[in-house]
This record gives C-alpha cells, structure tokens and sequence, in this order.
C-alpha cells in the first residue's frame, strides 16, 4: 500500500480538490486492495493532478503532490 490520500466515495474526493484552488486536479480510482477504504473490487478513490504530458501526481497522506 502507498502513502495515497485515499476517499471512500468520488463525493469525498471532490470536496477535497474544491480545496485546491489554482490546481487541475480530478478524482481518479485506483487499485488499492489493502487500503481499509476499498470497495468490493479494491479501487478506492484518490486526487490526481497532471502537469504537461508526464505522468499524473497525486495527493499523498502528508498533503503533498508527487
């Protein structure tokens, strides 16, 4: 399991890219079956965000972005 800030449902993961202003930021699932906030398949939902044509960045559990 990594340090992914990890939401329980897409609703949680918008009320928190609302917060990042000045971010192109989107909810994105992710195949996470160890988290204890997985649904039945193991995705749970986290913040994503891409700079230019490089891979995604996402919100990890000390509130930074890499």
């Amino acid at each position: 399991m990594g340090d992914y800030q990890p939401f329980r449902t897409r609703c949680e993961a918008m009320a928190e890219i609302e917060k990042m202003r000045g971010w192109y930021a989107y909810p994105q699932q992710l195949y996470l079956p160890d988290d204890p906030n997985a649904n039945r398949q193991g995705n749970t939902w986290v913040v994503a965000t891409r700079t230019g044509k490089g891979d995604p960045l996402y919100l990890r559990r000390d509130g930074y972005i890499r």
